[in-house]
């Protein structure tokens, strides 16, 4: 996640999402900017990086738990409740799939998007685009 080159991106998403597979085709095929992917479905966020990236996102690290994510669904009902930061940053660490994508990471800010067609219509479109702020 680079921070120097606003013509570096990086795209966080979970290759096992078909709307995230769309926004990686989306983001690859953007001219002008060098692309990095991280695939969520196999690669592993460290502690440092997720805290890193909830503070270009500017929120808190339960606001980046998919909530729709079928296998930990106990974990965002009552086990979130439960959970203090710490452990909920160490389980998002040992199973980074649990954090909600896709991410588009440019320079020193990081925006979530519900969607590949969310990810085009706000990132990428004159009047509301993310990567001039």
């Amino acid at each position: 996640m680079k921070e120097d080159n606003p013509n570096e991106l990086t795209l966080i998403y979970n290759s096992d999402k078909r709307e995230d597979r769309q926004a990686k085709s989306f983001v690859e095929s953007l001219p002008g900017y060098t692309v990095d992917t991280i695939d969520l479905a196999n690669e592993l966020l460290t502690e440092e990086e997720i805290l890193q990236l909830a503070a270009k996102m500017k929120v808190n690290i339960e606001d980046m738990l998919n909530p729709t994510f079928d296998d930990h669904i106990s974990v965002h009902n009552e086990g979130l409740k439960l959970m203090n930061r710490t452990d909920l940053l160490t389980l998002m660490a040992n199973d980074s799939k649990i954090i909600n994508c896709p991410i588009l990471v440019i320079g020193n800010r990081a925006y979530r998007y519900g969607s590949a067609n969310e990810l085009i219509d706000k990132a990428f479109t004159p009047e509301v685009n993310a990567l001039d702020s």
